[in-house]
């Protein structure tokens, strides 16, 4: 099973469709995606699901859309889970049942990392669950307290990341900053099954961003369920 996460930047055209759709994906997430733009774009896919609060006005939200075989379904949102924005718990059905949690954190009312603990304690994802999106936690290098403080947390729920190169490649570009931000986490349970973890890392920069693609590179992960 292929998954493929990416945050598009504001607006999930036919032009960024084209530039991912061709990975192939089994299961396609996309962040910054407004409700129109997933309306059009769900044509083809046989499962698929779009969650945004418009509070403030914002248009974003997160879309998900997934091939015959992978049936999804999302959790029931409860109240305190409306304000953990955002993660989304779904799950999916097929030849292994699990718990797919989409993520972007917004950084309110509750910090970015704090917002996915919660998350996963508000909905007891514990286990059979891969997270997986924007996490927004800035690390530059996977060793700093960004990265540190998000790592223990997901280490005490019994998470780890799938990431575990010595030198992580960047996520996110934005004219001289690059940090990581987009991450893939899985529980205890599925650890051994992560087959690989790749990205476009070696072809996406900053002139990415420029040319009106997205400051965030797509997040590939392959996994053996």
């Amino acid at each position: 099973m292929k998954i493929l996460s990416w945050n598009c930047h504001d607006h999930f055209t036919d032009a960024k469709s084209k530039k991912v759709t061709p990975e192939d994906p089994d299961i396609l997430i996309i962040q910054e995606c407004q409700k129109k733009e997933y309306e059009e774009q769900k044509k083809g896919w046989a499962y698929h699901c779009w969650y945004g609060d418009g509070l403030n006005g914002e248009p974003g939200g997160i879309a998900i859309f997934s091939k015959d075989g992978y049936r999804l379904e999302r959790y029931p949102i409860s109240e305190f889970g409306k304000k953990l924005r955002y993660v989304i718990p779904y799950k999916i059905s097929g030849r292994k049942d699990f718990t797919l949690g989409v993520v972007w954190t917004k950084g309110k009312p509750f910090g970015y990392t704090e917002t996915v603990l919660m998350a996963i304690d508000e909905y007891k994802m514990y286990d059979s669950t891969i997270l997986i999106g924007d996490f927004n936690t800035r690390s530059k290098n996977n060793k700093d307290d960004n990265y540190l403080k998000l790592e223990k947390g997901m280490q005490y729920r019994n998470f780890f990341n799938c990431d575990i190169d010595e030198t992580p490649a960047f996520t996110f570009y934005r004219g001289l900053k690059k940090v990581i931000d987009d991450y893939c986490f899985v529980s205890e349970d599925i650890k051994c099954q992560v087959k690989s973890k790749t990205g476009f890392h070696e072809t996406w920069t900053p002139a990415d961003y420029q040319k009106g693609t997205s400051d965030h590179c797509p997040l590939i992960v392959t996994v053996d369920l």
